[in-house]
């Protein structure tokens, strides 16, 4: 399954010198970019933060994904599940269907 994780950068949590922090950001980064279930990963060009296209077989691979990560403490996540535009059409499809059986032939 595929899953958009946003992180944005959550300043000052936890409080530590500016050169420490960059140092974890670029480990993390680096981290994610070696990460074979990491499909895509894109840089917020205004502030700090990011997402990444993370592929995971469950709940717990994708939580560990992110959080086992020298940078997961400065960051807020926000995470929503993928699916396919062939999903999308094949549920319109399905739902079309049971509004045909719900309404009444004219």
């Amino acid at each position: 399954m595929l899953f958009l994780v946003i992180a944005r950068h959550a300043p000052g949590f936890p409080p530590m010198p500016p050169q420490q922090e960059l140092a974890l950001i670029k480990a993390g980064i680096e981290m994610w970019a070696s990460n074979p279930k990491v499909k895509a990963l894109y840089g917020f060009g205004a502030y700090r933060g990011g997402c990444a296209i993370v592929e995971a077989d469950s709940a717990a691979d994708l939580n560990r994904a992110v959080l086992v990560n020298p940078s997961a403490g400065l960051y807020d996540f926000e995470v929503h599940p993928l699916i396919t535009a062939q999903e999308i059409v094949a549920g319109i499809a399905e739902s079309e269907k049971m509004l045909a059986q719900m309404m009444p032939a004219s």
